[in-house]
């Protein structure tokens, strides 16, 4: 048997790491993956581009032997040669080898022993992680050329030079060869496969430490399958895995490797995720996180995982509506015995009668009078701040009613969603409780947004509250990332469940009644508005992430609903010719369309099924291009729904016009 630390021993290794943060910090999973480098490394040499805070350099000083900045906002291909002129090609040529790393990946899964001891075994001159064959041949012969620099490619973010390549010209020439590409913009192309690409030719033989394990078919195994590559040997893991955009999984998968990687390193293999998820959501969107940590709780509705009553627990109740006082009563009786209410009455009400109604709970019972200016959010962020700061756990209720959408039912069955996945039953709050009991990461869970009805067209949640939204972000000193394309992950209707340690940033803020607008209030766009879409992202900045929560019977009916509105929008799209087999090509038609309609000026409000794509072009073409256009518009009513408007004129002529117009 070989001695892994004797192997180790043999070799004279130089790592190189390259670190990329915007705010210049070093995150935990990198002191550890650096410490774990230092095991099979006589020198590690960091290479970063931004400039470091004070810690972080302190802590990496003990770690490794060099630091030095590149001084860019991003890493560019012309930064691996002022690496190496750095260090010296002199002293480079004195080692056996060269780990060339970088702060996209996380590791390693136990130790680098395993994964040097396979490689030293293989008669190679650098090797990788993985060799993407995509579905062109290949071949180590240097008489063979790569047909598609972009389509083959060894995966870079842990390579190997060994001391052939060290002791030749060759490595010197290719680094300067990149400069070349940094100049030219218009060349695509990437340090991976111009790597195997100039090596090759040289007559240099390449390995990866997947590549006898599996076939290529066009499946990026260390990105699109973690669980299957780390099964197969590799101790790294791609954070690529849980950054990458949504809509590229979608288009390859239905996205489930990042959750089925981290179902199997924390329940198979006992591997603590911690530093995973800091980074994480540090880093991240909190609605990426939702989609990749799949934080959508859908709990059993008829039996409970019991709550160890460790935590201490609170919920604060707003109430305005006397005619919901009944309702109010049934959710609260859902809550332990042991979880404190403090119930905010509105002025409009009759404090006594509402004692007696709710003189029945067993719990202990606070009430708190309050201003009618604020409504729900300055009963929390007022009247109740102080109180609920000294517990573990809050729930925050209101008794809602929808005045501004008709008919009514539209509203209730809004504020029955809401209250049904916040306070369903005995048995559902007790396993809500316990949710927050054993995942200390977790700092909000709420109802997932409404679709039914008007609700449909909440589109990504922001409606017109983004800049408001941003504002109070900066007010508050947030560092988390916000954009309006991305979804927050917000308690829409302002019932739900949170760590009052998580809501220090808005609970520290010295709120008064006179921050909120007088009544009549507007119906969006205010503060108020703007503090519902604030929570999770004051929870993410706590270094906490947000998620939904709802009983398995809603999680039903909302699975129906997703199904019928995705047939029929397929319907719809294919009707007006624009459907495509994959999901994001069909979107991106459906934008074009938009867009040249809003343009022209043709498009009613929220309504393009309705008003149809041949109409509007025949309309505005047959008005300014009808000399030009006529012969093609007549023939592209004939062929729309025979060949769809990829194989037509019109597809062209929108996708050009709809991307100048967005």
């Amino acid at each position: 048997m070989i001695d892994l630390n004797d192997l180790n021993l043999q070799q004279k290794r130089l790592a190189i790491f390259f670190l990329f943060d915007k705010e210049g910090i070093i995150d935990d999973y990198v002191i550890t993956f650096l410490k774990a480098l230092k095991s099979i490394s006589r020198e590690i040499f960091v290479v970063t581009n931004n400039k470091l805070t004070l810690e972080a350099s302190k802590e990496l000083g003990r770690l490794v032997n060099k630091v030095f900045s590149t001084n860019k906002s991003e890493f560019d291909l012309s930064d691996y040669r002022t690496a190496f002129a750095f260090i010296g090609w002199d002293k480079i040529k004195n080692f056996d080898e060269i780990i060339l790393c970088n702060s996209t990946i996380f590791g390693p899964i136990g130790s680098f022993f395993p994964m040097f001891s396979v490689m030293s075994k293989r008669a190679s001159d650098y090797w990788g992680i993985y060799f993407d064959l995509n579905k062109y041949e290949f071949s180590n012969n240097s008489d063979k050329k790569i047909q598609s620099l972009s389509s083959c490619f060894i995966q870079t973010p842990f390579i190997v030079f060994r001391k052939k390549i060290l002791l030749s010209p060759h490595l010197k020439q290719f680094l300067d060869t990149l400069s070349k590409f940094k100049i030219d913009r218009n060349v695509k192309t990437s340090f991976d496969s111009l790597l195997i690409h100039f090596f090759s030719q040289h007559g240099y033989k390449w390995d990866s430490l997947l590549n006898d394990n599996i076939s290529s078919n066009g499946t990026n195994i260390f990105l699109e399958n973690p669980k299957k590559a780390i099964q197969l040997g590799c101790p790294l893991l791609s954070l690529k895995s849980f950054t990458r955009e949504y809509r590229d999984y979608l288009e390859r998968s239905s996205a489930e490797a990042p959750i089925e990687v981290i179902n199997y390193l924390s329940k198979d293999l006992h591997f603590n995720l911690n530093e995973l998820y800091k980074y994480l959501v540090r880093t991240q969107h909190m609605i990426d996180l939702v989609r990749y940590l799949n934080l959508n709780f859908i709990i059993d509705s008829n039996s409970s995982t019991r709550a160890t009553q460790k935590l201490s627990v609170a919920l604060v109740a707003h109430l305005y509506y006397g005619d919901l006082l009944e309702e109010s009563l049934h959710y609260l009786s859902q809550l332990p015995d042991y979880c404190d209410i403090y119930i905010t009455v509105s002025r409009a009400l009759d404090l006594e009668k509402v004692k007696k109604i709710f003189s029945t709970l067993p719990n202990s019972i606070t009430y708190l009078d309050i201003e009618n200016r604020g409504r729900d959010v300055s009963a929390l962020l007022v009247a109740a701040r102080e109180y609920i700061k000294k517990y573990d756990l809050v729930c925050f209720y209101h008794d809602k009613k929808v005045n501004q959408v008709k008919p009514a039912s539209i509203g209730r069955s809004f504020a029955y969603f809401i209250n049904e996945s916040t306070l369903h039953s005995k048995a559902y709050v007790d396993s809500v409780i316990s949710k927050f009991e054993k995942d200390e990461f977790l700092g909000m869970l709420s109802p997932m947004p409404p679709i039914h009805a008007s609700y449909f067209g909440i589109g990504n949640g922001w409606t017109f509250n983004f800049e408001n939204t941003l504002f109070l972000a900066k007010e508050l000193d947030l560092k988390v990332p916000m954009d309006p394309s991305k979804v927050p992950v917000a308690p829409l209707g302002t019932v739900f469940w949170f760590r009052p340690v998580a809501f220090l940033d808005l609970l520290t803020k010295n709120w008064h009644y006179e921050d909120f607008p007088l009544e009549p209030n507007k119906n969006d766009g205010t503060i108020l508005h703007a503090i519902e879409r604030i929570y999770p992202f004051c929870v993410q900045n706590q270094g906490y992430y947000a998620g939904y929560v709802q009983p398995d019977f809603l999680a039903s009916m909302r699975l129906n609903q997703l199904s019928y509105f995705n047939m029929e929008y397929t319907d719809a799209a294919r009707n007006l010719g624009i459907f495509y087999c994959y999901p994001e090509e069909t979107f991106e038609r459906i934008r074009d369309v938009g867009s040249i309609l809003s343009h022209f000026n043709l498009l009613p409000k929220a309504r393009i099924p309705s008003f149809g794509l041949k109409i509007a072009l025949k309309i505005y073409l047959n008005k300014k291009w009808s000399f030009l256009f006529q012969e093609t518009a007549n023939k592209f009513s004939e062929r729309e729904r025979n060949v769809g408007l990829r194989d037509s004129f019109f597809f062209w002529l929108m996708r050009i016009i709809g991307k100048a117009f967005r």
